[in-house]
């Protein structure tokens, strides 16, 4: 569904906390399908402080949802 292209801008998104909003506009896509594309490069946003990690690192030692690495204090 989505081009090489789209998935390489997506993943240049790692580590920033660029909204949703902003990255629909540069792909040319709904805010609803920016973020499905996002997820489908494995990035979410960390619901503390808003920088888009890979989706693995939002969960907790148990596999819960839990804030970034970074937000936890792990390195």
């Amino acid at each position: 569904m989505w081009t090489q292209e789209q998935k390489d801008i997506a993943w240049s998104y790692e580590g920033t906390c660029e909204s949703i909003a902003v990255i629909a506009r540069r792909l040319d896509l709904t805010e609803e399908q920016a973020e499905d594309l996002m997820l489908d490069t494995n990035l979410e946003q960390c619901g503390e402080c808003g920088w888009w990690c890979e989706c693995g690192e939002l969960l907790d030692e148990a596999n819960q949802p839990a804030p970034c690495m970074s937000c936890r204090g792990i390195h």
